[in-house]
């Protein structure tokens, strides 16, 4: 009977439970169904809805950014006269999610507003809205993370353009201000079910706007959701739908949801549905119920059924699993002490009352060297300790380590010992007795424990001697050190960093505050700068920062954050390079002598004055002053004098400038004036230049010396003549060098005129070098005849220019222009070679006359390039003259002196040409070492009819009679004229009526037939 009955509940047991199964695999079925179907309608739906919203967006966007175009090209035309406001009202641009349009400025101060007009500009230079546009030249509509706004305090999205300058630098910003909580109320009234919510994403991570089906939730808009899966899917696809995870929906309320993403097209947004798990499987849980409910009324009958069969079984069951796990569980227990005791890192012994081996592991044997034989449960104690002793392992006094070990086993107390043994080891044994009367003893190997306690105590003392050392050199570093924490509290300063802020002992102790160091400096007069939490707030994280004392000194200060929050700083009294630099920078924008702004300042007014003509329409004048004669005043007293009359100039001219103008030395005795324009005096500048030249033409006392000069103004008007540096100072340097061409001590104002003279004066000085290059010019010779015996003596080398399109061009239309630009040393040099050459050739009694400007006579290599020429052309230094000006000996005197007699003493002769015409000095006829003195052609020309002329040609010779000199008359065109010439006593002639100039190969150098005048000098 029992048996049928056990097989009966096996059998019972095996039905009920496939029963069971297959009600559950039913119920299981039919609400996967369910909840699939509510999947994809919901995934459906979020598709729908992120379209919608992409839309949305789109429109909003698009229609805000045509909004602020539409506002940076009104604000660009008229930039001075725009109202935002009127503009937006006129326009009709403000929408129900529009806060405000605004105009920010390239410092980054907003100017305007459509929402409130400023009184003062507001900063938004450190928002990223406005960085990104001042950091780049792109044009591109800019959509910046939800910010509070400074104007309306509203939590707002900045759409944003670059307004930029003509040249393309960066002028400031236009920007719109959308409400986000507008924008955010639009979201939650989407129909999107209970929990559901709707956000607008940048590829940022940063949530611009989020709205949820409940009005009160929280909005989470600047939320951070860069580590949510949307990122890697939208990675895969830039639309679709997904489950976020516990990590994501935990940053926000904690609800599972399905998320349905699409991005914006054309835009950096990403449009999200999130539809609550909870809201879209409502009917499949519903249904899910109705089926349990069954599945449990089903699964209770068969569980009654399978409890009447299995009952008995259980009870017999029960019985003998009891058995079993107790046996077990002895086992496990044996094997696990055996294991412990086998595994164990020391060496474990114990021994009974009479001091006989119970039980020891291997550990134990390994660290005295012990056999398992020895080891034997009963061995004694003593054996045992001999045996270790024979091993070697033990301390060197082996008898009394056994002695005092029985002793300390026969007291029966616990005990803790450390034994060195013979070879170095240091083993530990703690002893603990047992209450039966014996013990157990753990043996430990603490020889690497002894080791690193050595050391830790060898690097305690190093430590220490370094730290002492250190405490030396943060004492005697020339700079101060203060380290705080991130509390703002000091956990060091050295004495250097007290002696700087000179702050008492007290205040450099650990622990003290940084606003109380720096409270106490405000008070001592040591701090002059903003309140100590606003220094904190704004310093601290400043890396470099330069701060003035109150006493005048100058400390730099840098600063190195820790990882753990605390910082690092050094301070550094720079106070004398910092006024070495700053006399250094003001040097580098004035003058050294007069303190007037240099060049480089006055061009950087200059512009500045353009600027504000672009942009006011403010017209102002440049005016160039060149002092005249100020060159006599430097040679006749020397530099210090004419340093001292630079100063005083430039006190009489700031004397009767206004506050608005910028005086400039430019070097040597040039000056300028930028003066701004007055409206209601058209000739401002002509008024001034006036007043300048009588101000300046009034005596000067150098030295107790008095000293006059005069100036010379050139004058170029903005914007008539330019408006930038470079136009206007060329301008007015043209006008000042037409000013001196005009008689000096005057003003002139740029005429177009002078531009076109000195753009052909340039194209002039470029041919002159490039006609030196291509041989294009000629040597001409006028003989010069004695008058005694009429043959050619000499000649005078003439220069002509063959010139490839104007013909031949005479001296006298190129030479001045070569003399200004300094081509005349190269032309010179080829004209003396050249005639040297030619010469040569000729008879040895017939010399070769070559002329020398003013700016060889300044050059250093014209009498070694003279010597080379005569030497490498075999012409005797006796045939040749050099002819100089009266004009170039008076500008330098000194100098000329020096070349002429070192020109006479290698045999050159030395003509003054054209006396008469300038200063006619008898000083220099005695000064100079002068050999011929040469009548200038105009005496000569008006000696039969003029009486003055006969009369000064009459004393110049009798004085070159006296003086011994010989004299050449010039412009002999008639014989009438060389008669009367020969008859005063001149000694050659030169001119038309003997040879107009020609080339060398057309000269004769026989005797001149002059009918009556021939058979006389017989």
């Amino acid at each position: 009977m029992n048996k049928w009955l056990h097989e009966f509940a096996q059998t019972t047991t095996y039905l009920g439970v496939a029963v069971i199964l297959i009600i559950w695999g039913g119920i299981f079925l039919l609400a996967s169904q369910e909840h699939e179907r509510d999947y994809q309608e919901a995934v459906r739906q979020g598709s729908n809805l992120t379209r919608v919203l992409e839309e949305y967006i789109k429109r909003v966007v698009k229609e805000t950014d045509s909004t602020l175009l539409a506002l940076r090209q009104s604000y660009q035309e008229d930039p001075q006269h725009f109202e935002i406001a009127r503009w937006v009202e006129r326009s009709r641009s403000n929408t129900e999610l529009t806060l405000q349009y605004g105009i920010a400025n390239p410092a980054g101060f907003v100017v305007q507003s459509s929402l409130v007009p400023l009184s003062t500009p507001i900063y938004v230079g450190d928002r990223t809205h406005f960085r990104v546009h001042a950091e780049s030249t792109v044009d591109q509509l800019y959509i910046g993370a939800p910010v509070i706004g400074k104007i309306s305090g509203k939590l707002t999205m900045e759409l944003t353009r670059r307004l930029s300058n003509i040249d393309g630098s960066f002028a400031g910003t236009v920007a719109a201000s959308l409400d986000v909580q507008q924008l955010s109320r639009f979201f939650g009234s989407l129909d999107i079910g209970h929990g559901g919510v709707v956000s607008l994403v940048g590829f940022d991570g940063i949530v611009r706007a989020r709205g949820a089906s409940d009005p009160n939730a929280p909005s989470f808009a600047s939320v951070t959701v860069t580590d949510s899966p949307l990122f890697p899917a939208l990675r895969q696809s830039s639309n679709g739908s997904y489950w976020n995870t516990v990590a994501s929906s935990t940053k926000f309320d904690g609800v599972s949801r399905l998320i349905s993403y699409r991005t914006v097209t054309g835009l950096p947004l990403i449009a999200v549905v999130g539809l609550a798990e909870q809201s879209i499987f409502q009917g499949a849980n519903t249904a899910l119920q109705k089926y349990v409910t069954l599945g449990i009324t089903l699964t209770a009958i068969v569980l009654i059924v399978m409890v009447f069969g299995s009952s008995q079984k259980s009870h017999i069951t029960a019985a003998t699993n009891e058995l079993k796990h107790s046996k077990q569980s002895i086992e496990h227990t044996n094997l696990l002490l055996h294991t412990a005791l086998k595994n164990m890192a020391h060496g474990l012994c114990m021994f009974d009352r009479d001091q006989r081996l119970v039980v020891c592991n291997d550990r134990y044997g390994e660290m005295y060297s012990l056999s398992p034989e020895q080891t034997k449960p009963g061995a004694t104690l003593r054996s045992i300790l001999e045996a270790r002793v024979s091993a070697g392992v033990s301390p060197e006094d082996a008898e009394q380590y056994i002695r005092t070990r029985l002793e300390e086993v026969i007291k029966g107390n616990a005990y803790y010992a450390e034994n060195e043994l013979s070879d170095g080891r240091v083993y530990a044994v703690s002893h603990q007795p047992m209450p039966n009367g014996g013990w157990v003893a753990i043996h430990q190997d603490i020889s690497e424990l002894k080791k690193t306690e050595r050391a830790l105590l060898e690097s305690a003392d190093a430590l220490k001697s370094s730290n002492a050392r250190f405490a030396a050199a943060l004492q005697n570093m020339s700079h101060g050190l203060c380290m705080i924490d991130s509390s703002q509290r000091l956990l060091v300063a050295n004495e250097r960093y007290r002696q700087i802020y000179n702050l008492p002992e007290e205040l450099v102790e650990p622990g003290t505050t940084l606003c109380e160091i720096l409270e106490f400096r405000a008070g001592s007069g040591n701090y002059i700068g903003p309140a100590p939490a606003e220094y904190i707030a704004v310093q601290l994280n400043n890396p470099t920062h330069i701060e003035k004392l109150g006493n005048g000194r100058v400390i730099q200060i840098l600063r190195h954050a820790m990882a753990d929050g605390c910082w690092l700083t050094m301070h550094e009294d720079i106070t004398e390079r910092w006024r070495n630099e700053t006399r250094v920078s003001f040097l580098a924008h004035h003058d050294a002598l007069t303190g007037l702004a240099n060049r480089p300042a006055l061009v950087e007014k200059i512009e500045d004055a353009c600027a504000r003509y672009r942009r006011w329409q403010e017209e102002f004048n440049v005016l160039m002053i060149d002092l005249d004669r100020f060159k006599q005043v430097n040679d006749t007293f020397g530099h210090p004098a004419g340093d001292e009359l630079l100063r005083q100039v430039a006190e009489r001219l700031k004397g009767t400038l206004r506050e608005t103008d910028v005086l400039a030395r430019l070097g040597g005795d040039e000056f300028a004036i930028v003066q701004v324009n007055d409206l209601t005096h058209g000739d401002a500048a002509e008024t001034l230049a006036a007043r300048i030249i009588d101000l300046l033409a009034e005596s000067f006392t150098v030295d107790g010396k008095v000293v006059s000069i005069g100036a010379s103004i050139g004058i170029a008007l903005a914007p008539q003549h330019g408006i930038n540096a470079s136009d206007l100072l060329k301008m007015a340097d043209l006008a000042l060098y037409h000013a001196k061409y005009l008689g000096r001590n005057r003003y002139a104002i740029f005429e177009p005129a002078l531009a076109q003279a000195a753009a052909e004066k340039h194209i002039l000085e470029n041919e002159l070098r490039q006609a030196l290059v291509q041989n294009e010019f000629e040597v001409y010779f006028q003989p010069i005849v004695d008058t005694k015996t009429l043959e050619m003596c000499g000649a005078e080398a003439l220069i002509r220019w063959r010139h490839p399109t104007k013909g031949l061009i005479l001296p006298d239309q190129f030479i001045p222009f070569a003399e200004e630009s300094g081509a005349i040393i190269n032309i010179g040099e080829w004209m003396i070679e050249a005639a040297c050459k030619e010469a040569v050739k000729w008879p040895s009694s017939v010399k070769v006359a070559v002329n020398l400007s003013a700016v060889q006579l300044r050059s250093p290599t014209i009498l070694d390039y003279v010597m080379c020429v005569l030497v490498e052309t075999g012409l005797p230094p006796e045939r040749l003259e050099l002819e100089v000006t009266e004009t170039a000996l008076i500008e330098h005197e000194a100098e000329c002196l020096v070349l002429l007699k070192r020109f006479k003493n290698l045999g050159i002769t030395v003509v003054l040409d054209d006396f008469g015409t300038g200063y006619s000095s008898l000083s220099q006829l005695t000064m100079f070492p002068f050999d011929k003195i040469k009548i200038d052609k105009s005496f000569t020309k008006n000696m039969t009819h003029r009486a003055d002329c006969a009369a000064i040609i009459s004393a110049v010779l009798a004085l070159a009679h006296s003086l011994n000199i010989q004299t050449t008359a010039e412009g002999v065109e008639k014989e009438e004229q060389l008669r009367i010439l020969r008859l005063a006593g001149v000694s050659s002639i030169q001119g038309f009526f003997v040879q107009r100039p020609c080339p060398a190969s057309e000269l004769t150098f026989d005797t001149f037939p002059v009918s009556g005048v021939t058979d006389n000098a017989a």
